[in-house]
């Protein structure tokens, strides 16, 4: 539409809405004072006059309200301001919605369509079409049987024939190239209209290694630029085909093979089981060993109900390590009920996870010692003897450095950070050798858990060996540095606070034994 077309329907939709609220509330006004005394301030309904004047109200209220509607105002309005296109047609921005025949062919003429056509078909010369949604074949106006079953067409007949080499290009373009296309077509509908739809071709291939083209296409209107269509298209085109940034693929059951997308080769370093697929995932070198029961259990487990699952797993990717993904998995099963197939998608959620073990790891990890802050340490501990068995013991420590004060005062507070770092690298190293987990808890105060101790010998040999190896160098001297230890094993009925309190005591008596 000519700007000077569009600025006169404004100001016809404005003078035709003002009108009529002006007369509405004429009438309004009317109609009250022939039903109302206002001298006597009481209801005063003569008939048939006040009948009449309601009823006039009512009539106009109405046709404002029906014409409220912004659709029917602007075709009132284009009626009037006489916009028309140079072939005479009505502008499609000033046509009311709901014609006959827009709802015949589900498609309303001259409006973008809202809902895309998906379709799938090979890349070879015969270019069949093996897949297709509701909305493409009310588009081209064939069902989807005679489309994929009974084969009355192959895609590149529905392309007018001007275009069909075009086509023929494109599709080699994104097959021998990998990547994606987003142009536009005039096809050829089943009852004889030719239309004009944007396309957004990305390429994928089978277990046998055929290419197929999977597609979006939106109609555009043949009125307007259709570059200019096409660049609109393109980002929401981009956004419905972002789950294809996804790998997507399915293992038959039957032949045990798998059909991938393409981009696995872009993202997994191991090799792809094309065939003995189930024996080859579990044998290894695509998911990490740690994950390897996962898969196989989510295998087993979509091969007996079919349901969807999903599960956290790590992959070796192309740069030669392993990287956290999302994989969602479900069944499809014949007429009989059996699985006969199964579907999933592998997402890439690397780059979230390691930004989630960074918070997690500055919630929980003190930034100095490198070791369990006090209330993560506190937590864990409490975990453990809330959910351990009754025979269950573990192994309290608590380490106070000795005369810790000294160290900063003497040889500054850098000096006395570098000692910290040391204490919790070997208290870390202790704790991790014997299967525990160790925090900081005040400035010079540490404590070091270790789970399910069986012996109680051992309390006095681990103490011992945490003594000996506590002996910490103060950089730029050959002064050694040491902590007072105080240990004791939980009891069954221990809580957090009566095992730290016992160990607490324990640590008071052994430095004040040092000091004698």
């Amino acid at each position: 539409m000519q700007h000077g077309d569009k600025g006169n329907v404004n100001r016809m939709v404005r003078k035709i809405s003002l009108g009529l609220n002006l007369l509405t509330i004429a009438v309004g006004m009317w109609a009250v004072s022939e039903c109302y005394d206002f001298g006597d301030f009481e209801f005063d309904f003569d008939w048939p006059e006040s009948f009449v004047a309601l009823l006039l109200f009512a009539l106009v209220l109405f046709a404002r309200v029906w014409v409220f509607n912004r659709d029917r105002t602007r075709a009132i309005a284009a009626g009037f301001a006489g916009s028309f296109l140079k072939n005479g047609s009505r502008h499609p921005d000033l046509q009311p919605q709901g014609m006959a025949q827009d709802r015949a062919n589900g498609i309303r003429e001259g409006w973008p369509q809202m809902l895309e056509g998906l379709c799938s078909f090979s890349a070879s010369r015969n270019f069949e079409i093996n897949s297709s949604n509701d909305v493409f074949s009310e588009l081209v106006g064939y069902t989807k049987e005679e489309l994929t079953v009974k084969k009355q067409t192959d895609f590149a007949q529905l392309i007018v024939p001007e275009e069909r080499e075009r086509f023929r290009e494109d599709v080699l373009h994104i097959s021998l190239e990998g990547g994606n296309r987003n142009t536009s077509y005039h096809i050829n509908c089943k009852d004889g209209r030719i239309i004009l739809v944007s396309a957004y071709m990305k390429a994928v291939r089978d277990s046998r290694g055929k290419m197929w083209i999977q597609a979006i296409f939106i109609r555009i209107n043949e009125q307007t630029d259709a570059y200019e269509e096409l660049q609109k298209n393109a980002n929401r085109s981009e956004i419905l085909l972002s789950q294809l940034t996804d790998i997507i693929f399915e293992i038959n059951m039957e032949e045990d093979a798998v059909t991938y997308s393409m981009n696995w080769e872009d993202k997994i370093a191991a090799d792809i089981p094309r065939s003995r697929a189930l024996e080859r995932i579990k044998e290894g070198g695509i998911f990490h060993p740690d994950d390897a029961g996962l898969i196989e259990q989510m295998l087993l487990d979509c091969r007996q109900d079919a349901l969807l699952r999903e599960q956290k797993v790590r992959l070796y990717g192309k740069d030669e390590r392993y990287i956290w993904c999302i994989m969602k998995l479900c069944g499809v099963k014949d007429q009989s009920g059996k699985v006969v197939q199964l579907i999933g998608t592998i997402k890439d959620c690397d780059k979230e996870s390691v930004e989630m073990e960074a918070l997690r790891q500055k919630a929980e990890i003190d930034e100095l010692t490198g070791l369990y802050n006090k209330y993560t340490i506190q937590e864990k501990i409490k975990s453990y003897l809330i959910g351990k068995r009754n025979s269950e013991r573990g192994l309290m420590f608590i380490i106070d450095m000795d005369n810790f004060k000294q160290v900063n005062d003497t040889y500054g507070h850098y000096t006395g950070d570098l000692v910290l770092e040391q204490t919790g690298r070997i208290l870390k190293e202790f704790s991790e050798q014997y299967g525990g987990d160790a925090g900081r808890i005040g400035g010079d105060e540490f404590v070091v858990f270790l789970y399910a101790v069986s012996d109680a010998d051992e309390v006095s040999t681990r103490i011992n060996e945490l003594r000996d190896i506590l002996k910490i160098e103060i950089p730029g001297t050959d002064k050694l540095f040491s902590g007072s230890i105080g240990a004791a094993l939980t009891e069954s009925e221990d809580s957090f606070e009566s095992a730290y309190m016992r160990v607490d005591s324990m640590l008071y008596q052994e430095k004040k034994r040092s000091k004698v």
